[in-house]
């Protein structure tokens, strides 16, 4: 599937008011992406909150998971665009912020049964 163009996206006062719910990864794409997922969820993901539209992922100490992290948002975001994700800083510990507008929750949903079971949000 082709990425969304200027014209598919919702725009209002310069501003992006609709992404299409869609994939630009093929099928097998998808597979390894979803490989990365689930490894890096069991090994660089410590706990997770979430809601039906939002997921917070406390990450594990050190630089490798805020790394990885940064990398798998980024291709995520490049593939599937109505993704957002931000990374947060304290000194206590590492957050990465995974969003998805109201008509995606199925795939934020799928993207987190992903998680091992002792991981399952709270």
């Amino acid at each position: 599937m082709p990425a969304p163009t200027k014209a598919q996206v919702g725009w209002e006062n310069g501003e992006v008011t609709d992404v299409p719910i869609a994939c630009t990864l093929t099928a097998d794409d998808v597979v390894d992406r979803l490989a990365e997922w689930s490894a890096f969820f069991s090994s660089m993901v410590r706990k997770v909150s979430s809601d039906p539209d939002h997921a917070t992922l406390t990450l594990v100490g050190g630089t490798e998971p805020v790394l990885t992290a940064a990398d798998l948002a980024a291709r995520e975001k490049a593939c599937c665009s109505f993704f957002e994700f931000s990374i947060e800083w304290s000194q206590s510990e590492t957050l990465l912020h995974v969003g998805v507008p109201r008509e995606a929750e199925s795939v934020l949903a799928g993207l987190l049964a992903l998680l091992p079971a002792h991981l399952a949000p709270v």
